[in-house]
């Protein structure tokens, strides 16, 4: 299911501690899916999908005798009807799975991912990603800036349909996050210099360009 890429903003607060004002970077990235679309797809899409299944189901007799007379032979090694067979099997994954795989991505996508919020914090040195589900509750995981291995960039998309993408990886977290997936190239780019100057090139860091 669609979700809303990661709006992006980036923060500038005043050092109270020096006598000169100084612009200590705190940037910070969204993954979010309101609250509005996980209603509509609890109670619109998922429905509606169960019952199209149902629907073809009965209308097809798929799981009717008719079928199990087709089906049986089949499995004593009668193959005879094996086109009927065949054709069987197509209506059947036109009927059931592709209505299960729109369910299980409704529900995966829609429902119980995370809304994910990642902040870069130079002040502190620190990582902090933080999941908020709206009926589990927030978890937050601070990670140092050491346990940052790899800011990818990845502009090597040409059709216009795919997305240039910025994805963090981080030591002992077994699948990158992205922080940024926009059509624009320039965007990606000017994203990553930024996060590249403020982790800077001293940590163990990776930046990778694709």
């Amino acid at each position: 299911m669609p979700r809303r890429y990661l709006s992006m903003e980036q923060i500038f607060t005043s050092n109270s501690e020096q006598s000169v004002e100084a612009d200590t970077g705190i940037i910070r990235y969204r993954d979010e899916t309101s609250l509005r679309f996980r209603v509509f797809v609890t109670l619109v899409v998922i429905p509606f999908m169960v019952i199209l299944a149902i629907v073809f189901i009965s209308v097809f007799g798929l799981f009717g005798s008719d079928a199990l007379d087709l089906i049986v032979p089949i499995l004593q090694g009668d193959f005879t009807r094996l086109d009927d067979f065949l054709g069987y099997l197509v209506v059947l994954l036109l009927a059931v799975c592709v209505p299960g795989a729109f369910i299980y991505a409704s529900i995966s996508q829609g429902i119980l991912a995370p809304n994910i919020v990642v902040t870069f914090d130079s002040n502190l040195g620190i990582v902090s990603v933080q999941r908020e589900l709206p009926w589990f509750g927030t978890s937050e995981t601070e990670y140092s800036f050491n346990d940052v291995e790899a800011i990818e960039l990845d502009t090597r998309f040409r059709t216009t349909s795919e997305m240039n993408e910025i994805s963090l990886r981080i030591r002992g977290v077994r699948r990158p996050l992205v922080l940024v997936a926009v059509f624009s190239a320039q965007h990606t780019t000017q994203e990553f210099q930024k996060l590249k100057a403020l982790l800077g090139d001293d940590g163990g860091c990776r930046f990778v360009t694709r």
